[in-house]
């Protein structure tokens, strides 16, 4: 059974910098978080009775999605660019939970496998082959690429390690692109958006998924750091943190 912490802004954290927080018990993989009502992207603007109802659906899931407001991300990380529309106003942190989720985690994906062997429908990739200098990555094009009129379809790849087909598939750390798409949207007079999914390991058995702009790629680990700090600190079980 879920448990609404604060239906106001009274006292219900344990930590002192955040009684006046009004949070949302939600458990995930076999975890308690006591979520500020903020991150919560159901409760916008629904009643308690649904938002209840809507995480409750999620309990026994080892995945769940909150929203860091575009405010409250440029407030804790220098450098990160927000965009203030009726479109997007933040980003949305998908947190996995669980041991499972850790060893699927560990485990080489079949496109990264692929894209590193030059097989399948990566065959004819081309690498750009000098990193991007405002992220750091290399830019891994599939080619051809699938595309149409509103760019939905198009997509390349993101990589700190240059793939090389010559040589073993590397283990540790294991080798991994992040996918990158165009989508239609009108955001700052731009036709296009572009965001890059890109996903990190928070604790032990944490791990966060985060779609970033392509502006804000070069304040990544910045952004992964913040929301780590954050996150591990709505865990109700303190002993069972395991914080990195």
């Amino acid at each position: 059974m879920l448990v609404l912490s604060c239906v106001a802004l009274i006292g219900c954290d344990n930590n002192s910098d955040r009684f006046d927080v009004p949070t949302v018990e939600v458990p995930v993989g076999g975890k308690r978080f006591a979520v500020p009502h903020e991150h919560i992207v159901s409760s916008l603007p629904i009643g308690v009775e649904r938002l209840i109802y809507k995480l409750n659906a999620l309990s026994d899931e080892t995945e769940i999605l909150f929203y860091f407001s575009a405010a409250w991300m440029s407030a804790h990380i220098d450098g990160y660019q927000p965009i203030l529309n009726n479109w997007f106003e933040g980003d949305t942190v998908l947190i996995y939970v669980g041991e499972q989720v850790k060893k699927d985690y560990a485990r080489p994906h079949s496109v990264s496998i692929d894209l590193w062997y030059k097989r399948g429908t990566y065959e004819n990739r081309v690498i750009m082959d000098q990193k991007e200098p405002n992220t750091g990555f290399y830019i891994i094009q599939p080619i051809p690429y699938q595309s149409s009129p509103d760019y939905d379809r198009e997509h390349w790849f993101l990589s700190e390690t240059l793939p090389d087909e010559s040589k073993p598939y590397p283990q540790n750390p294991p080798w991994k692109p992040y996918i990158c798409r165009r989508t239609n949207g009108i955001i700052e007079n731009a036709k296009v958006i572009t965001k890059c999914h890109i996903d990190a390991q928070i604790a032990e058995d944490i791990f966060i998924a985060v779609d970033f702009r392509s502006e804000n790629l070069r304040v990544r680990e910045e952004v992964f750091a913040v929301l780590a700090k954050e996150i591990n600190s709505w865990i109700i079980d303190k002993d069972a943190r395991n914080e990195r």
